[in-house]
């Protein structure tokens, strides 16, 4: 098991978390490798949580293993899988006091498939929030900042009604062994 995990610099702004709704789900991007023959995909992958593949494409006319993305290598003809699960060890949302330290994201079952790096380019959204001097509880405000552009591992803007600048920096998506 593999997990996703963040770490970044929030400030005036909380909660950060991927869009998902089944409606328009979040495009899980990864750039990833056969375990097999070794030979990198030439194209970043999409996973869709909501997606389910259908047909084995073994012949074996048997159901699938839990997955959200089937693909056969086209070097070594390997078929490999991705799950992406989401329990209880998973975090909803990224917390403005959670700021600056690493927080598991996503936890994904791979087979036949070396997941060498998460491209963030999706939809994410966060809301304002600011930290109460007194105890270091988050203090969420009205805005809602969506979508969020974390591509370029940064994003900026203005909170109108807190008067304040919000952003989100030094973004950093890593890749961990898990259980």
């Amino acid at each position: 098991m593999i997990g996703l995990i963040l770490k970044a610099d929030l400030d005036n702004v909380t909660n950060l978390s991927f869009v998902d709704p089944p409606e328009d789900p979040f495009l899980y991007t990864f750039k990833v490798r056969c375990t097999s023959c070794k030979e990198t995909h030439p194209n970043p992958i999409t996973v869709n949580r909501y997606e389910e593949p259908e047909a084995n494409t073994d012949g074996s006319g048997g159901p699938r293993a839990d997955a959200n993305f089937i693909m056969r290598c086209k070097n070594c003809k390997k078929e490999s899988r991705i799950a992406l699960k989401f329990d209880n060890s998973v975090s909803r949302s990224y917390p403005l006091d959670k700021s600056g330290f690493k927080l598991l994201m996503l936890k994904i079952d791979t087979r036949g498939l070396d997941i060498l790096a998460f491209i963030p380019d999706g939809k994410f959204k966060c809301v304002s929030g600011s930290l109460d001097e007194d105890d270091g509880s988050v203090k969420v405000g009205p805005t809602v900042f969506d979508p969020v552009d974390l591509e370029e591992n940064e994003w900026y803007d203005y909170d109108d009604n807190a008067g304040n600048e919000v952003s989100i920096t030094n973004a950093e998506w890593v890749l961990e062994k898990v259980k």
